[in-house]
């Protein structure tokens, strides 16, 4: 992963104090460096995210198992309301070929939270239809 932050020299300088060394490997910068010198090749439609995230997230809620937290983002966090993020994170990858993040290790979590990052509404659509024969059968 690479990012950005841009901030007041006192923030940045506090900011670098807490930073783990080399937290950004080689790959990734060099990554970085293409993408900023060919941003025209690689825009996100981010609205178009973003409408796809609520559709999404409906769907998830309407299941009735699930619950995400308000984002304002492209990827969201939810949590189950039976079984663990790792029992749908398995069911998934094994039986639908799809990956979600058990977020069971994030602070102040436990094993029901999963985070999900939008992709193609084709492939939203699998993993909604996933979640929905899980909650069913689970």
């Amino acid at each position: 992963r690479l990012g950005a932050v841009t901030g007041s020299r006192e923030l940045l300088s506090r900011i670098r104090a807490c930073r783990m060394p080399w937290s950004v490997n080689a790959l990734a910068v060099e990554a970085g460096h293409y993408l900023l010198q060919h941003p025209e090749e690689y825009r996100m439609d981010i609205q178009a995210l973003l409408t796809e995230r609520k559709r999404v997230t409906d769907a998830l809620e309407a299941s009735g198992g699930v619950e995400v937290l308000p984002t304002d983002t492209h990827y969201f966090l939810a949590w189950l309301q039976r079984g663990t993020a790792a029992q749908l994170k398995e069911f998934l990858a094994t039986r639908h070929g799809l990956l979600i993040r058990d977020a069971s290790n994030f602070e102040g979590l436990d094993a029901r939270y999963f985070r999900i990052a939008i992709q193609t509404e084709e492939e939203n659509n699998l993993l909604i239809e996933g979640i929905h024969e899980w909650i069913q059968n689970s």
